[in-house]
């Protein structure tokens, strides 16, 4: 056993040193996963918020489509009741020579601004 002393000692130096070894590229390992963690994390904020950006795009897109639509609502709302009335005045006109009051007049000039 005294012959083959040196190979003990040899063997757990080498031992110690493929302990250490291991135990560094388990510390590597762990940090890499850390980092991935961070990595995945840090991808997963990124999917929120450009989400969150087409949201709130969409969001402006589908209000600018609904001010329209209330412009345009309010618009013709006020063409129509001026055309109504226009019409309804030239009756008066026609049977009783009667002018346009100041209300028909901006009617008149909101028809022209429209068209």
């Amino acid at each position: 056993m005294r012959d083959f002393r040196f190979l003990m000692v040899a063997d757990t130096v080498r031992g110690r040193e493929l302990e250490a070894f291991q135990k560094q590229l388990e510390r590597k390992l762990e940090t890499l996963n850390k980092r991935l963690e961070l990595a995945d994390s840090l991808l997963s904020q990124i999917d929120v918020r450009l989400d969150r950006a087409r949201l709130e795009q969409e969001i402006e897109s589908v209000a600018g489509q609904i001010h329209r639509l209330r412009l345009q609502n309010m618009f013709e709302s006020r063409v129509a009741a001026p055309e109504m009335e226009a019409v309804a005045d030239k009756d008066t006109q026609e049977t009783s020579g009667f002018q346009k009051t100041s209300a028909q007049a901006a009617g008149d000039e909101i028809i022209n601004l429209l068209a």
